[in-house]
């Protein structure tokens, strides 16, 4: 049997190799491990599947960026960033230093004034989020074109590497 094969993008590759087989391009001839199970994969790899796929890879994209600007820090210090945010949010509102008792221990341990810290934590929280909104909203740009996108060519054509931020430096 020959293989009738349509180009449909890097992910029915991967769903022939999911499913234990193999396909394999000889100057232009497919020959697989089982051409009639081959055959049923790449008949039934559907559009959606092909966004799907390549969403996914928008997904990794956006994890990369993620992961990139997070290698530095370590966990105990990421996880204490949604507790400084909210004791510098509550301190900007009562001048209170009852009311934050972590940044009053980081502050004389830093040697910061209090004020001073709280000026850092929340420019630093509001500098993320933008950095954060900005890789989310680039994602969801960029699938809503895959989504848009009305054939195969059209999917795996596209090009979802522009408009992505930088990895910020942590200040």
């Amino acid at each position: 049997m020959v293989i009738i094969y349509t180009e449909k993008g890097a992910g029915q590759h991967d769903a022939v190799f999911a499913a234990g087989h193999s396909i394999l391009d000889r100057d232009g001839v497919f020959e697989s491990d089982d051409d009639i199970a081959v055959q049923a994969i790449l008949d039934a790899y559907t559009l959606s599947d092909c966004k799907e796929f390549f969403k996914g890879r928008v997904d990794v994209k956006a994890k990369e960026l993620r992961d990139d600007w997070a290698k530095d820090i370590a966990g105990a210090e990421m996880a204490q960033w949604a507790t400084k945010k909210a004791e510098a949010k509550a301190y900007s509102v009562s001048k209170n230093p009852a009311d934050v008792p972590g940044l009053v221990l980081e502050a004389a341990a830093s040697g910061l004034s209090l004020d001073g810290l709280v000026t850092k934590v929340l420019a630093n929280a509001a500098y993320f989020e933008q950095w954060e909104a900005d890789v989310a909203g680039v994602a969801a740009k960029h699938k809503f074109q895959l989504d848009s996108a009305v054939d195969f060519d059209s999917v795996t054509g596209y090009d979802f590497s522009a408009f992505w931020p930088a990895v910020p430096a942590i200040k």
